[in-house]
């Protein structure tokens, strides 16, 4: 029997025993039958508490049901309630099931009433007689008796209303199904309630609140293809060679439960051809037990309700919310409350303010929409162009919605006609030069035409009442808009990239509703109308110079964004309402940052960059107290430029509100400019101030004034010398690699201050022993003069053997990295108040182990034998040397397994160093331990004190060896590097995450990550993300991390490592994105988005050494996933010839990396489909497969695999054609394939 078993063996039996003493201890007060149903009653009750294991194989089904009973355990009411919330098919009977299962046994009497929605369907007229028989139902169920007859609805209250129960109710989706149980009277004290419905409001009308409905997740990616595959291999993972398809089928399902079991039963036992002839029935229509399922939801609603769902489903999922009730404002569909009841009956969600529908709800609403056609979705497609008349449109009246990608329509004689109810134009690339004559615009809602060829649109003025959105930018031939002053509910106008546009109608003026204008880059426009109701407005690089704004603007009182960049004639600083909140004018002409911009009292960002006129700044900047961002500066903010020694950056941390971020940016003088722009309300609040800058020398006055400032961080400033009086606020100084620094004309008053002086080499004598003779909470400075503090330990020995080990942390930054280092600390504990484990009165012996744990964190164990009140304080001054040397994951028990053992390890597993003192301690340690053991004669009675004694003679003989490895490196130590660079690990800090290789050119980026910078550059000109952390960026601007660079710059000179010099080499695709194109490659996309994926791959591993080199090592499944096409096509390999060529050449290149070779060689479909297209295939891809095979067979261990007499015959074949002329074919004729076949297989 397994010891789990026994274990709730003997649980039983101790629960009996004590069920049957009590029982007997009562018998007399009761009858033999009583005692006889209560023991029934009881051992029942035993036995239900062991687990059922029905649902072991659902995946991820358990920390959801744990999730659901915190809820539960949280709730404070007699009777607690729990509402499980969403879709069909998700789930939620499953995860009722399981939290019924596994809180039933705690409850005497209790019910799982399934499906309810099926079982009581609500007919018309008087519903009594269907609650009597649901009571019924309940009832008969809770005390398990068929014949329970209500007569009236007090019944099931009376039974009930006294005794504690567990009531499941399943699928409710009516509110008379719940209005009785609302009233939690009908049950008693203790007793719980679950209810799972697929309609939020019946939840709420119940009156439970969020904490008390849990809403059903969609299993992460992972878990659905678990569940994938259960159904379809009766295991968690697919079977081999599988693995693209499933993922394929789990994205089908877009991982719901329901589509998952029913597509994996579907596909159970087929063979790969038969799934890949399934696919396209799986992607065109929905298995009918899927649609009567996700159908029941969409049945029950109204019809209004419907038209609204087959709308989103066909057109509007993943539109904005607020853009769905626009477009459909007028329509009879009641938006408001339609999409309120869609998303609480889980048809819809809401995410991030977008509408969102689940692919599967999709599919149904697009197969059930097949009335009249409302709208017109044409995707680009490829080199495919379609040509329509100009009367085109005429016979389709009723459309109201019309999206039609670039290119794809052409229309030789244009259109004189649209239908009058469309409230919906989105047309990219538009041919049309000119408006069709006949539309009747009242309806149209969105006009959406960027990059349209319009000269200009109509003559006159057209009635656009409803008209919100209109957008035409990057349409470079359009001259002029027209007027649109009856566009009254016009909101934005998007014009940005309209450099023929020479004027703007004084008509926009008049426009009450207008907010956003966009006019970036119309170069030819000179004048700009006023409009007081505009909220945000976009000038910059547009033609208008020097022009002032509008003498208006001072009215504009919703005005908060204002984009003038670009404008060099601009020479004054402009005049804006006092609404501004964002003010951008980098690359301007202005001078002089005038007093009244305190007027501007809700400004929070003022973006100058490129000013090279700017030379005054009025003090009154500092008086805004919303302020948050500030960049003055004289030069260009780009990322292709390096700022070195010009720009300084500081940030505050703090304030008033604890919480709130300043930044200042800027390369005027700092020492004018920092006291100018510091916000007054820092002078006095708590602060963190951090400065960076590779220029800085002093450290500007105005930091004194900070009384308030808790923590100064100048890490990187590396020319700065002096360090001045700090405030006696300050608890943390960080001036790590300040490596200028020499003279400290600062006492540290403050006995909780922690000092970092990392890096700081030139330190002077005086600096240093005001360092090391401060009052701190901790220090730490470089030091090379290292042995004597190295031998300063505490060890204090009383008389006892009992080990206690206590952990103490102490955080200090860069211990991971500073070599050569003295940490000071000091620390004291009491024994009773902090460790009150150890009971005994006295100890005898107290050690200390140093190590750093992997957040950099010095870790200090106390090694205690007995126990004593109070531990003398003792300053430590601890060499980090050996600390960082130290950082090992062992747990500090496997160190002590008594007092002798504690003390040899804390340094034996410490001195790693190959050093004179090293080598001095381990003697000294193995003469301590060898004392102890020849003391303890080696023999005792007691078990465990001969296994501790074994212990220390193991140990002894390991620091012996380890004493002879480090006396017979001693020589070399002076001289030589410890490591090779060759086999030198660098350390990850030091390391790009999207080079994988060690910086020569770090800088940091908006998000605080460090990265190569021509990599970082790359990811930037496509993404606003961070590749580590994916936070969005606020910019995509980057500054040198000198830092960084100084610390790669001394461990390579530490370790005689050659460091990479910065390169121009051009940056290839990144893992996620070559991940993307092996996605298109392997899904069931267009045969033109295949071939162009795998087109795009081939020049990407041709031209970049980085990506043959990560494909195999960090991308999962690549070969298979760039392979499984070619395999697919069987004997038609050469069906798509462009597509064979390019992922046989994209094979070739990633087998000419010595590392991927094996992986290549060994995997099932690289040689068959390399044969294969050897003989199949056109002249470049046969030569490309004999490239590769070549390439292969440079591995011994590759040449049996590929050496079997088809892939030679076909070999042979190649070099035989006259137009084989590669390097390779040159080789093979020269020598024969005698020779081949010698070097293939050697005798």
């Amino acid at each position: 029997m397994a010891n789990g078993q026994l274990a709730e063996l003997h649980v039983y039996n101790g629960q009996l025993e004590k069920m049957w003493g009590g029982l007997m201890e009562d018998a007399e007060n009761g009858s033999e039958a009583d005692l006889i149903n209560e023991l029934a009653s009881n051992v029942m009750g035993v036995l239900a508490l062991t687990p059922s294991n029905d649902f072991d194989d659902f995946v991820g089904i358990q920390a959801r049901v744990t999730k659901m009973k915190t809820m539960l355990s949280l709730q404070a009411k007699d009777v607690k309630v729990i509402g499980i919330w969403g879709p069909a098919g998700i789930g939620k009977t499953t995860a009722a099931r399981v939290l019924y299962d596994q809180v039933s046994p705690e409850f005497q009497f209790s019910t799982f009433l399934e499906n309810i929605k099926g079982c009581f369907k609500r007919s018309f007229g008087n519903d009594h007689q269907l609650k009597l028989r649901f009571q019924e139902k309940l009832l008969s169920q809770i005390f398990n008796q068929k014949d329970i007859v209500v007569r009236h609805l007090g019944g099931a209250p009376q039974k009930l209303s006294d005794q504690k129960v567990l009531v499941v109710l399943d699928e409710v989706d009516s509110w008379w199904q719940l209005e009785e149980v609302a009233n939690r009277a009908w049950f008693g004290r203790g007793s719980m309630v679950i209810i799972s419905t697929e309609d939020r409001k019946l939840l709420k009308a119940l009156g439970l609140e969020a904490n008390q409905i849990y809403k059903m997740k969609f299993p992460t990616t992972d878990e659905a293809l678990q569940i994938l595959c259960l159904y379809a291999f009766g295991q968690k993972f697919p079977n081999y060679d599988f693995e693209t398809l499933a993922w394929e089928v789990t994205e089908l399902a877009g991982n719901l439960p329901l589509g998952l079991r029913v597509m994996g039963s579907y596909l159970r036992g087929m063979s790969k051809k038969e799934w890949i002839d399934a696919l396209p029935s799986l992607r065109s229509s929905l298995d009918s037990e899927i649609e009567s399922t996700l159908k029941l939801s969409y049945n029950v609603l109204s019809n209004k309700e419907k038209s609204l769902f087959l709308h989103i489903a066909c057109f509007f999922a993943g539109f904005k919310v607020d853009r769905v009730k626009s477009i459909l404002e007028k329509s009879d569909l009641n938006v408001n409350h339609g999409l309120q009841t869609l998303a609480y009956r889980s048809l819809i969600y809401r995410e991030n303010g977008y509408v969102e529908m689940h692919s599967l709800k999709q599919q149904m609403g697009k197969e059930i929409g097949t009335g009249t056609v409302l709208g017109i979705k044409l995707l680009k497609l490829e080199g495919e162009e379609i040509k329509i008349s100009k009367s085109a449109f005429q016979g389709i009246r009723n459309l109201q919605f019309l999206d039609i990608d670039g290119g794809t329509l052409n229309t030789p004689e244009g259109l004189n006609c649209l239908p009058n109810k469309l409230r919906y134009i989105h047309w990219k690339q538009s041919p049309l030069r000119f408006w069709p004559s006949k539309f009747s615009e009242k309806l149209l809602v969105e006009l959406i035409m960027p990059n349209s060829n319009f000269e200009k649109l109509w003559e006159g003025i057209k009635p656009f009442p409803c008209l919100k959105r209109m957008d035409l930018s990057s349409s470079e031939y359009l001259k002029e808009i027209p007027d649109l002053s009856k566009a009254t509910s016009l909101e934005i106008l998007d014009l940005h990239y309209c450099r023929s546009l020479l004027e703007l109608p004084s008509s926009i003026g008049r426009l009450i509703n207008l907010e956003k204008l966009d006019l970036h880059y119309c170069r030819s426009l000179e004048k700009l109308s006023g409009c007081s109701s505009l909220k945000e407005l976009d000038l910059s690089d547009s033609g208008i110079g020097a022009l002032e704004l509008p003498s208006s603007v001072s009215t504009w009182s919703c005005f908060y964004r204002l984009n003038m960049s670009g404008l060099s004639d601009l020479k004054k600083f402009p005049k804006v309402p006092y609404s501004i909140v964002e003010l951008v004018l980098s690359g301007t002409g202005i001078e002089e940052v005038p007093p009244w911009i305190e007027n501007l009292f809700r400004l929070q960002q003022l973006i100058m960059f490129g000013c090279r006129n700017l030379e005054i700044v009025s003090p009154n900047i500092s008086k805004l107290e919303n302020l948050q961002t500030i960049a003055l500066c004289k030069h260009d903010d780009v990322p292709e430029m390096s700022y070195g020694d010009e720009v300084f950056t500081a940030v505050i941390v703090g304030g008033p509100d604890s919480h709130g971020i300043w930044r200042f940016r800027s390369d005027l003088n700092v020492h004018y400019i920092l006291p100018i722009c510091l916000p007054k309300k820092a002078l006095t609040s708590p602060i963190s101030l951090h400065l960076f800058s590779g220029g800085l020398k002093t450290i500007p006055d105005c930091i004194r004034r900070l009384s308030g400032l808790s923590e100064l961080s100048i890490t990187g400033c590396i020319i700065l010398t002096e360090l001045p009086q700090l405030p006696g606020s300050c608890l943390s100084l960080d001036a790590h690699f300040c490596r200028s620094l020499r003279r400290i004309n600062s006492s540290f008053q403050n006995p909780n201050i922690c000092l970092n002086f990392a890096g700081c080499y030139n330190l002077n004598q005086k600096a240093r022993k005001l360092i090391q003779t401060s009052v701190c909470k901790y220090a730490l400075l470089p030091d090379s003069k290292l042995a004597s503090y190295c031998q300063k330990s505490v060890f204090i020995t009383f008389a006892s053997r009992m080990c206690f080990v206590a952990l103490e942390i102490h955080h200090m930054p860069c211990l991971g990295t500073s070599q050569n280092h003295l940490y000071i600390f000091e620390d004291s504990f009491s024994l009773n108040q902090h460790f009150p484990e150890a009971e005994v009165t006295t100890f005898s012996e107290l050690s200390f182990l140093f190590t750093v744990d992997d957040y950099k964190a010095l870790v200090v164990a106390y090694v205690i034998k007995r126990r004593q009140n109070i531990l003398k304080t003792e300053k430590l001054t601890v060499s980090s040397s050996f600390l960082s040397i130290a950082n090992r994951n062992f747990p500090p028990s496997s160190f002590f397994p008594n007092s002798r053992v504690s003390r040899v390890s804390s340094f034996a597993l410490s001195m790693e160093e190959s050093t004179a003192a090293n080598a001095a301690t381990l003697r000294m340690e193995l003469k301590k331990t060898m004392t102890e053991i020849l003391d303890d004669g080696g023999v005792s009675e007691d078990r465990g004190e001969t296994d501790g004694a074994l212990v220390a003679v193991d140990e002894a003989v390991r620091i012996l060896n380890r004493l002879r490895e480090v006396e017979s490196k001693m020589p070399d130590s002076a001289t030589s590097s410890s490591s090779p660079a060759s086999v030198l690990e660098v350390p990850k800090e030091f390391k790009c995450m999207l080079s994988r290789a060690i910086m020569s050119e770090p800088v940091v980026i908006a998000s605080g990550q460090t990265y190569e910078k021509r990599y970082i550059q790359q990811w930037l000109m496509y993404k606003v993300t961070c590749p580590k952390t994916k936070e969005v960026l606020s910019h995509r601007l980057w500054v040198p991390n000198h830092v960084i660079a100084e610390l790669i710059t001394e461990w390579c000179q530490v370790n005689k490592y050659d460091l990479p010099k910065p390169s121009d080499a051009p940056v290839g695709l990144f893992p996620d994105d070559i991940d993307l194109l092996l996605e298109r490659i392997s899904s069931p996309s267009s045969v033109e988005d295949k071939t162009g994926a795998a087109n795009e791959l081939r020049r990407q591993t041709k031209r970049f050494a980085d990506v043959p080199a990560f494909f195999v090592a960090e991308i999962p499944e690549s070969i298979t996933r760039l392979l499984t096409p070619l395999s697919a096509l069987g004997e038609d390999i050469d069906s798509n010839p462009g597509l064979q060529k390019d992922i046989i050449t994209a094979l070739l290149y990633i087998s000419c990396l010595e590392e991927n070779k094996t992986a290549v060689a060994q995997h099932p479909l690289a040689i068959p489909l390399l044969t294969k297209s050897l003989k199949q295939g056109i002249a470049k891809t046969r030569r490309n497969s004999a490239e590769a095979l070549w390439e292969l067979s440079k591995l011994d261990s590759n040449k049996i695999l590929i050496g079997n007499s088809e892939t030679l015959e076909a070999l042979v074949h190649v070099i035989k054609e006259d137009h084989f002329t590669a390097a390779i074919g040159a080789a093979y004729r020269r020598r024969g394939t005698k020779w081949f076949q010698k070097v293939w297989f050697p005798r």
